[in-house]
This record gives C-alpha cells, sequence and structure tokens, in this order.
C-alpha cells in the first residue's frame, strides 16, 4: 500500500529521532510535544543546540529556503530522504566549516596529533 506525503514525512520524522536517540536519549518529534517548535521549524526537540528539519520529498525541496526558516540561534540541518536514493544531511557551509574546525582543534583519545611530526 502506497503512503501518502504526509505518512511518509511523519515516518522518516520518527526514523530520524530513531538515528539520533543514541545521542540525544531524550530525542521526539516537535510534533508530538512541542507544537511552538514545529511552527518554528523544527522537527525534532531536545538536541541540544541543534535544529533538524525532516524531508521526504523527491522533488521541489529548496534546502536553502528551508535552512532560511530555522532559527537562527541553532546548528541547523535538513536531513532529507528520497525514495531509492538514501538520505543525506544538509547545512549551511560556514556552520560546516566551523564544525570541522572544533573537531580538528579537539585531540582525540587524548593524543595530540601535532606533537607526533
Amino acid at each position: 500500500m502506497a503512503l501518502n506525503a504526509k505518512q511518509k514525512g511523519n515516518r522518516w520524522e520518527l526514523l530520524c529521532a530513531h538515528f539520533l536517540r543514541p545521542i540525544w536519549p531524550q530525542v521526539v518529534t516537535a510534533r508530538s510535544t512541542d507544537r511552538a517548535a514545529d511552527a518554528a521549524g523544527m522537527d525534532l526537540v531536545k538536541t541540544g543546540n541543534w535544529a533538524f528539519q525532516c524531508k521526504h520529498v523527491e522533488r521541489g525541496l529548496d534546502v536553502f529556503k528551508t535552512l532560511e526558516a530555522m532559527p537562527k540561534t541553532t546548528i541547523n540541518v535538513v536531513l532529507w530522504k528520497r525514495n531509492r536514493k538514501g538520505a543525506v544531511a544538509v547545512l549551511e557551509m560556514q556552520t560546516m566549516l566551523e564544525l570541522i574546525s572544533q573537531l580538528e582543534r579537539t585531540p582525540t583519545n587524548g593524543c595530540d596529533e601535532s606533537k607526533d611530526a
């Protein structure tokens, strides 16, 4: 039986919450708990300083418009799924560069790789 667009979207939100639960054990869909967050462009809540918009659409998605509509005080990510194509996480370039910079400055396992050279 084919799912309509709303059912696909709801199912994708629940699956995204499931994927993120190892990081944020309390994550839930905004639709089920926080209508204000849902209206502000956040599909998942209880994710710290991160805001997620979950989209399961084949075509016509304007990720720039979606990101612009999200809160300006969070790290915004669009989790986009297409049938038979998989899923991607989309964020603004500046946000990605800042995250990479933070990760590269963070020593892993207590080791500073720059000292090995």
